[in-house]
């Protein structure tokens, strides 16, 4: 071990501060592939380059790491790095994403970098990475010592659904994973072989991604309570402590999700796995059935759910696909289910064709609040949000044009009495955003209507006056010079720079202070430009700072 630690030591001092840094994110990463942050662009070194490289049609290369040899290195640019990342995790793939911590203009040495989050099959809340018309389920699995009863816990980190159930032996599991299709399975270590081998068939069709059950929390009472208290209303923990080994799974699972640092806020309840009032359709007749593919070419086209659904949402497209699966047995619902359905069907002239209008490009915001509970909703998504909000309440008007008649049906009017609550958060919306907020910028003037709060727009104004200053002293340099292909541009390191081809430089006045050297050109620095660099960086600054304090707030 003394030697190994020697040996370690030296070549840890011979790498590169950077590759030193990496080398210890990855050892944190550990079998996820780790996107390291290098200005504008996602590293990907070692071992998880050269297996990755092929897959996502990158150019494998490698560079020196400061030991003398050399390591594999392909990248991608930081801002289409999600779809790498999105086609990595449906080759059931984990990811680890290292982000630079700390402004690469003010850092000390080396930039502060830290693995901000993992994303696994399981684990995607971003909308354009998952199935719009099916849910997204990680499933955890806890074998009962002493009865062999196995305790099984589905989560859509993407919707906030939590269910759980229990399975009387191994054969159950496997109708039950067939059924719900988890894309990241749960599982203690030394029972994971014996739920492979089970599982074969599903693993075969599927490329789910096996992931140990945090130990720690399984066997940690006080652990999983406070854990419990911390994410669900007490009437639901009450619940869930009539059963210790459900509390102490959901509680893991719970646990699993925060270490790959997600929010837990978009769950609020736990939902039974089965429920009485439905029939479970094994996956056998969901096979020979056709409901969702075709048993030849295992295409959607052909199947029935292609050939019946209508559906204008996805929120409607994952209920039909729910409810095909899971069919009523209750008399009492299927009768209530034909007479909405008839209602709706013999609404005078075109009404329902006008509800169908409303309910079009309605965006999915079953989702979409889930990622604002989160915290992750980006300004485009809560534009979204808004144009969702605006639809609810359309349609709401629109029932409410058709009459009375509407409301017989107990389902619909618990349905149009949900929408009554899209006012107050659309109101709250659209006195805030704009209509095609981008996202949170330097000058503060990117997310925000004029008018929604005075300090924001003084302090937008103030650097857009900059702005209006730098492109005035632009024309100015050019007229004195007669350098027309003058530019002021801005470099991240040394902040505005006067740039001059090397065919104009004889041109140049004494006043300019030479900063750099390029091969085509030189960049130069005023005093005057100087002094406006700083103006404009202090109330664009100011500006983005508080537009970032106000969107949090929103």
């Amino acid at each position: 071990p003394v030697a190994h630690r020697k040996a370690k030591t030296a070549r840890s001092s011979s790498l590169t501060p950077m590759m030193e840094q990496f080398y210890q994110l990855k050892a944190e990463a550990g079998s996820a592939v780790l996107f390291f942050r290098m200005g504008d662009f996602y590293e990907i070194f070692g071992d998880d380059a050269t297996t990755v490289a092929p897959l996502l049609d990158l150019v494998l290369t490698s560079r020196e790491k400061g030991d003398q040899e050399r390591i594999p290195f392909c990248g991608v640019p930081h801002h289409s790095a999600r779809n790498y990342w999105l086609k990595l995790l449906a080759m059931g793939y984990k990811i680890a994403i290292a982000d630079q911590t700390e402004d690469p203009a003010t850092a000390k040495g080396l930039v502060k970098r830290e693995i901000i989050r993992y994303v696994t099959p399981g684990c995607i809340d971003e909308i354009e990475g998952l199935d719009h018309d099916r849910p997204n389920y990680t499933m955890a699995v806890y074998e009962v010592p002493e009865s062999r009863k196995l305790h099984l816990v589905l989560a859509d980190i993407s919707t906030g659904e939590l269910r759980h159930g229990l399975c009387q032996n191994i054969r159950e599991l496997v109708r039950a994973t067939h059924h719900f299709q988890p894309k990241e399975i749960l599982v203690r270590k030394f029972f994971q072989p014996t739920l492979e081998q089970a599982l074969a068939s599903y693993i075969a069709d599927s490329k789910v991604l096996f992931e140990p059950l945090p130990e720690a929390t399984l066997r940690d009472p006080k652990v999983q309570t406070k854990l419990v208290n911390r994410v669900f209303a007490p009437v639901t923990v009450k619940e869930l402590k009539k059963d210790g080994e459900s509390l102490s799974l959901i509680a893991a699972l719970l646990a699993h999700f925060e270490g790959l640092k997600h929010s837990l806020a978009s769950f609020l309840t736990v939902k039974p796995l089965w429920t009485e009032d439905v029939m479970v359709i094994q996956d056998i007749a969901v096979r020979d059935l056709e409901l969702f593919e075709t048993t030849q070419r295992r295409t959607k086209k052909g199947s029935l759910y292609h050939e019946i659904n209508r559906t204008l949402t996805p929120m409607g497209a994952r209920l039909l696909r729910h409810s095909m699966l899971n069919p009523l047995v209750q008399a009492k619902q299927i009768r209530e289910r034909h007479r909405t359905v008839r209602m709706l069907l013999q609404l005078e002239g075109s009404g329902l064709s006008r509800l169908r209008e409303q309910l079009q490009g309605m965006p999915d915001l079953t989702r979409l609040v889930a990622r604002i509970a989160a915290g992750r909703v980006t300004p485009r998504e809560l534009a979204l949000t808004k144009q969702g909000l605006a639809g609810a309440t359309r349609l709401l008007h629109q029932v409410e044009g058709l009459g009375k008649g509407i409301h017989k049906s107990k389902l619909l009017h618990e349905t149009f009495q949900q929408l009554e609550k899209a006012e107050e958060p659309l109101t709250i919306l659209e006195a805030a955003l704009q209509d095609n907020p981008i996202a949170l910028s330097a000058g503060g003037e990117g997310i925000f209507k004029s008018g929604y709060h005075k300090k924001l727009d003084e302090k937008s104004a103030l650097s857009q006056s900059g702005q209006d200053k730098l492109t005035a002293y632009e024309n100015q340099l050019r007229q004195e010079t007669g350098i027309q292909s003058l530019k002021v541009k801005n470099h991240k390191t040394f902040g505005l720079l006067i740039e001059i081809t090397k065919s104009n430089l004889a041109k140049v006045p004494d006043t300019f202070v030479r900063r750099q050297t390029m091969v085509n050109c030189e960049r130069f620095v005023t005093d005057e430009l100087r002094q406006l660099d700083e103006e404009l960086s202090s109330a664009g600054m100011l500006a983005a700072q508080l537009e970032t304090e106000l969107y949090e707030q929103l």
